[in-house]
């Protein structure tokens, strides 16, 4: 009789393990699932402790009552040991960047004799994503040593965030389930500050020319003859040039009249229009399209704040300008640390070249996903000083998505079309966009 090839051995076993497997009645899950708790076991060896006392040996009446009292035990120790718990949560620090530590310091005060051990700090600070929305409840952002009774105890930490917002996301609890994880009971945690943790930037190294247009006293244009700044050249008077800029000496020697030219005041400008439109972005959490569409938005804008640009970004509706200096930048992090996570509902649409041909003067680098050129074909050919930085959607959610139009022409795009290393991908062609104009 021929034996058994190993092919066959496996693909035997992969058959038997997913009948195993399979939940031939999904209907009756919600009735039997609380078989799987133990509570059920213990309360299962109760009644069998308890029959056998009653029609067997008395002495059987040990083994139940010791499985009351592990269950009430289990049941009612953790919230008795609760009740004398006062906690409080503090940031030392007011700013971070996701990825960044920051110093949290956690503060309890145990007003009951007993010691209480197991103790956790649950919810406000790790994010839990599901299909529909996120949460942040009931994650362990820290596990508590033992407080001892009738004192008070401080724990400090490094927290990390793992994506931009305002943390504590909701409020946090101090937990146990001490002794036997029966029941869990907490207690409400007073926050007495808040952490804005700003996202993340790609350090960029070039960027885009941007026409210099906005008058400004502080920042000269070496190449536009104007009223104010250094000393350019000598040209003849034309009329309607002011008599205060007329050089007397030599209008002497020339016999005519000779004016000063001197440097214009100017300033570049760029404008960051950032595409929020939740139904445009996929993915949930820190790897979604709509946190890099704002990570990059920010990269863009920190380089052309860098070299004293006037920047503006549209956050949606809501239009930022970014003063210059460190606190006006500050202040732009902080409402981007502040927006959404799950973006905005309404639905808005991005400039095209129609648009960009009534700003002519103004660098537009908008952000966006392939979702938003299937909405919106106008935006498949940028004109102009237009550019587009475009998230593939595939590559953050890969499923069937709708096809997008071929992007055109390549010239005036960034697509991100990986997620592995976006902020690299988009140093380099960001780097390479630049260099091509």
């Amino acid at each position: 009789m021929p034996g058994i090839s190993r092919p066959e051995v496996r693909t035997w076993a992969s058959v038997i393990h997913a009948l195993l497997h399979y939940d031939f009645c999904p209907a009756a899950n919600y009735w039997v699932y609380w078989l799987k708790r133990p509570e059920a076991t213990l309360l299962a060896a109760g009644m069998v402790a308890l029959a056998c006392a009653l029609f067997v040996q008395p002495i059987a009446f040990v083994g139940f009552a010791a499985i009351l009292v592990t269950l009430a035990l289990g049941w009612f120790w953790p919230w008795i040991a609760v009740r004398g718990l006062r906690s409080e949560l503090k940031f030392l620090q007011v700013r971070t960047t996701e990825g960044q530590a920051a110093r949290v310091q956690l503060r309890i005060h145990n007003r009951c004799p007993w010691p209480i051990w197991g103790l956790s700090l649950e919810g406000g600070l790790i994010p839990h994503t599901n299909s529909e929305q996120t949460h942040f409840k009931g994650e362990t952002a820290m596990a508590l040593a033992r407080v001892s009774g009738w004192s008070t105890i401080e724990f400090d930490w490094e927290f990390t965030p793992q994506s931009r917002g305002v943390y504590p996301f909701s409020v946090p609890k101090i937990t146990t389930g001490f002794p036997f994880g029966l029941m869990r009971a907490g207690r409400m945690v007073h926050t007495t500050s808040q952490l804005l943790a700003w996202p993340q930037t790609a350090t960029l190294d070039v960027l885009l020319d941007s026409v210099e247009n906005n008058s400004s006293q502080d920042i000269l244009c070496e190449h536009r003859v104007g009223d104010c700044g250094d000393l350019l050249g000598t040209r003849t008077f034309r009329q309607g040039d002011p008599l205060r800029r007329v050089h007397w000496a030599q209008t002497a020697r020339h016999g005519r009249l000779i004016v000063l030219e001197r440097q214009a005041a100017a300033q570049a400008c760029v404008r960051i229009v950032v595409d929020l439109e939740s139904a445009m972005h996929v993915g949930r959490g820190a790897s979604s399209t709509l946190e890099w569409t704002i990570r990059l938005a920010a990269s863009v804008a920190e380089i052309y704040h860098q070299q004293h640009a006037a920047v503006e970004c549209y956050l949606g509706p809501k239009l930022i300008r970014i003063p210059n200096g460190d606190a006006g930048w500050k202040r732009f992090l902080d409402e981007l640390a502040r927006f959404p996570d799950h973006g905005l509902n309404t639905e808005l649409p991005m400039p095209t070249c129609s648009h960009q041909r009534k700003h002519h003067d103004v660098l537009e680098v908008i952000i966006t996903t392939d979702l938003r050129l299937t909405r919106q074909p106008g935006l498949n050919h940028p004109c102009g000083r237009q550019r587009c930085v475009v998230l593939q959607t595939s590559a953050f959610q890969p499923q069937p998505l709708p096809q997008v139009v071929k992007l055109c022409p390549a010239h005036h795009w960034v697509l991100i079309d990986s997620l592995d290393d976006v902020a690299g991908q988009f140093r380099r062609k960001w780097r390479r966009l630049c260099h091509e104009h």
